[in-house]
């Protein structure tokens, strides 16, 4: 099961794009909250999710008055959940506040669902209906005044009224009444006056709470239906604000062109920059992805299993269009997986790793591995990811695997590289603040053909760099000089 924690929905940006999502009620924060990636198998409802967040992101860019119409009646919602579970066995007696809230929230549902039917009209969502609850509000407003107010009403009981005229003619004859024996034999009165009101109360309440757990199933039925829209709506807005497509669902094979990370854009915005799309494409085997450094491998990566992520919980994907499939799990390994806790050193930290991902690799799953092995010497470390891409190829998995190691990306993978350096820039560039690398940078991925001669090695810009950024000269001619230059 995709199951991905705080910190690895951190790591990818996906806990960045969740806390970007805005539900107007607390049943769709709740539904924000608890979020869980569909299961191969659901394909359908996944389909059914993703086409109401895009007819949601149409409504809002073609009919915005109409779409926070919508946004504002669901703002109205309250919890009343704790008061709903009192109508469940054993039935407990809901208090005159607790009727205050389950009228209000009836009263609500009565101005939501023509103005629900009136969006609907026009964007079409499936799965998405509410049940009338007129009779249940009639309980609670018998004189149909259509005030959010509550009180036990005379209307419900003869008798009741009988009682508060008898006590308002006793409070009466006390406000007149002497000091003495009247005034505390009045005052007597009033209190047994008072004793049978609320006994009385009481049992209208108790009328109330039965004939209110009648409609108990409406009211559970009509709560989820509010979640589902109201994050809709809230999937939408993030849509709309960052140009999101919705993504087609593939059997076992991904293409994406143009995605991106928000989080990554926004903080290049922020310094006057934008980040640069990238596209991939991918299918059941190991891929292998070279680039020098800084040249955007685990922006890539990252971006990827954002997207990936997102799309298996049903929202639209930050790209320019996109094919993915349901995994039966996602994997990844980024940055240092070490644990000063448990005392590993980040190698044997990501070794642990590795065990339990291989033992989740039985079915299909999304892995995503960047740099595996940097942490010990070269030699032994080659070894590692060159061994992992052979026995991830021989998985139903999709499996990507950035490395600077030599002779990893062979012919028997699909391989993809960054860019790179901008040759021309870098040829007009004499030195360099580390700010203004990335202004030299191209970070796209470009896919290695059969045929290209240096496809097992990975790029060599960490030279041109080092001269860029002005490093000593003397280091720099002795690296030429280990590189055989």
């Amino acid at each position: 099961m995709v199951n991905l924690n705080y910190q690895q929905k951190k790591t990818i940006g996906a806990a960045y794009v969740l806390d970007k999502l805005n539900p107007s009620t607390p049943y769709g924060r709740e539904l924000v909250r608890g979020l869980a990636p569909f299961r191969r198998g659901e394909e359908g409802l996944l389909e059914r999710e993703l086409r109401n967040a895009a007819q949601a992101a149409v409504l809002k860019k073609d009919n915005a008055g109409t779409f926070y119409n919508l946004l504002h009646t669901l703002s109205k919602f309250r919890d009343i959940r704790g008061s709903l579970n009192k109508l469940k066995p054993p039935l407990r007696v809901l208090s005159d506040v607790e009727l205050f809230e389950v009228k209000g929230f009836l009263i609500s549902l009565n101005e939501l669902i023509p103005v629900y039917n009136e969006c609907n009209g026009a964007a079409g969502f499936t799965g998405i209906g509410f049940i009338d609850m007129t009779k249940a509000l009639d309980i609670l407003d018998p004189d149909k005044s259509g005030l959010r107010s509550f009180y036990v009403s005379e209307l419900y009981s003869e008798k009741l009224r009988d009682i508060r005229r008898e006590k308002k003619d006793i409070e009466a004859r006390l406000n007149a009444a002497a000091d003495g024996p009247e005034r505390v034999s009045l005052t007597l009165e009033r209190m047994r006056a008072a004793a049978a009101e609320d006994a009385e109360e009481l049992n209208i309440r108790e009328r109330l709470t039965e004939l209110l757990a009648e409609h108990k199933e409406s009211f559970f039925m009509n709560i989820a239906a509010i979640a589902r829209l109201d994050f809709t709506l809230a999937k939408a807005e993030l849509a709309v604000a960052y140009n999101c497509v919705m993504p087609v669902i593939a059997h076992n094979s991904i293409v994406i062109e143009e995605m991106y990370s928000p989080e990554a854009d926004d903080a290049l915005k922020a310094r006057g920059r934008s980040m640069m799309p990238v596209s991939i494409a991918l299918s059941p085997g190991v891929c292998i992805l070279t680039g020098a450094n800084m040249g955007g491998k685990s922006v890539a990566l990252k971006t990827l299993a954002l997207n990936a992520y997102l799309f298996q919980c049903g929202l639209l994907v930050f790209a320019k269009s996109a094919a993915l499939p349901l995994f039966d799990a996602m994997d990844f390994i980024m940055g240092d997986e070490s644990s000063v806790w448990t005392g590993l050193s980040s190698f044997g930290a990501e070794i642990a790793a590795l065990n339990g991902i291989l033992e989740r690799a039985g079915g299909f799953s999304l892995i995503i591995l960047d740099e595996p092995a940097k942490g010990t010497n070269p030699e032994e470390g080659r070894a590692v990811a060159a061994a992992l891409a052979k026995r991830l190829n021989g998985l139903k998995s999709i499996s990507v695997i950035a490395t600077h190691y030599d002779n990893v990306a062979t012919t028997d993978y699909r391989r993809y590289a960054t860019a790179g350096l901008k040759k021309d820039k870098v040829a007009a560039a004499e030195r360099l603040t580390p700010e203004l690398i990335p202004e030299l940078m191209d970070y796209r991925l470009v896919e290695v053909t059969q045929n290209q001669a240096t496809a097992q090695a990975v790029p060599r810009d960490a030279l041109t760099i080092c001269k860029l950024l002005g490093l000593d000269a003397g280091v720099i001619e002795l690296i030429e000089g280990e590189l055989g230059f």
